[in-house]
């Protein structure tokens, strides 16, 4: 989890969470199910201590906002403060007093400001109009690690605008010094994965499996956030990775941002830095995949998995 400051949406868990609120509310979705699915997203952060409270307070504030927030998740809030749950979190993750001061402040501010319903309700923006992007959802793409293997990575999700823009990857096991076929990604296996979030009861119409369970990936995005950026953005993505085929848009996954893989093009001075350094990224996430203790490699191949899907 990447921090930069002390105040409530100052990490990547909070701002994801409150990034993802607005998103869905300013389509015109209604508060509570906002809520109830990213209870459900959020499930492996909201696990993790080192997220958990992240994860209550961005939500806590979305709803304040809105005009939802439930006294239940208030005193939940308030809870955490009085025993000072985040800032042993903190403390544990290294943190020194100056920033353990600021954070105080800030959780006490955040109380402050929930106590107090909001008179009226923040207004739904006019979400921007997306744009044709280098790749679409579903897309496999091969590329070349730093030892020139091959590898595939499938695209999650896929979101631009002029301004601003974002596709997620999952990984495969595929590596070969051999360039992939539609056949070599058929029969690879998705890494990072697991079918152990049970979905009954919660929204398991939507995302369950035959079994019952949901599909969950760890993912990376890779992202522009400038109109200036765009093109060049689209320019280097499209140099780098080469399209295989066009699989299936995967409806019932769960993707879980992994490892703060956010990738900006305006970094790079010329396209020779950006495939360098893209390449280290992307043999790190899949070294990562492979190893993380919470997930694996799938029992299926890409083919069987897209069978077992519900339709």
């Amino acid at each position: 989890m990447g921090t930069w400051g002390a105040g409530i949406k100052d990490n990547d868990t909070s701002m994801e969470v409150y990034e993802y609120f607005f998103e869905q509310y300013n389509q015109g979705e209604e508060p509570i199910k906002i809520k109830n699915d990213l209870l459900v997203k959020c499930k492996s952060d909201l696990e993790d201590v080192e997220t958990k409270y992240d994860v209550l307070f961005s939500l806590a504030l979305c709803l304040w906002e809105t005009q939802s927030l439930d006294d239940e998740l208030f005193m939940e809030i308030k809870d955490i403060q009085k025993n000072d749950y985040d800032l042993e979190v903190a403390k544990a993750m290294g943190a020194d007093k100056i920033f353990l001061k600021q954070r105080e402040k800030a959780v006490a501010k955040l109380i402050e400001k929930l106590s107090v319903p909001r008179t009226k309700a923040k207004k739904r923006i006019k979400p921007p109009i997306q744009i044709e992007g280098p790749f679409k959802t579903g897309d496999a793409l091969c590329f070349q690690y730093p030892n020139d293997d091959y590898g595939i990575v499938v695209v999650a999700t896929s979101e631009f605008f002029k301004k601003k823009g974002d596709m997620r990857f999952i990984y495969t096991d595929y590596v070969s010094k051999k360039k992939p076929t539609v056949e070599d990604v058929l029969n690879s296996h998705f890494i990072g994965f697991d079918w152990s979030m049970n979905l009954i009861g919660q929204q398991g119409e939507k995302y369950a499996t035959s079994n019952g369970c949901a599909a969950t990936f760890s993912s990376n995005q890779y992202s522009y956030n400038s109109a200036n950026n765009r093109e060049r953005y689209f320019d280097f993505y499209t140099r780098f990775f080469e399209p295989v085929l066009q699989l299936p848009v995967y409806t019932q996954v769960f993707f879980n941002t992994s490892w703060g893989s956010w990738m900006n093009t305006e970094d790079m001075e010329n396209y020779h830095d950006f495939e360098l350094k893209t390449k280290e990224v992307l043999k790190h996430c899949y070294e990562n995949n492979l190893e993380s203790k919470y997930r694996g490699i799938s029992k299926e191949t890409i083919r069987e998995f897209n069978e077992l899907l519900v339709k």
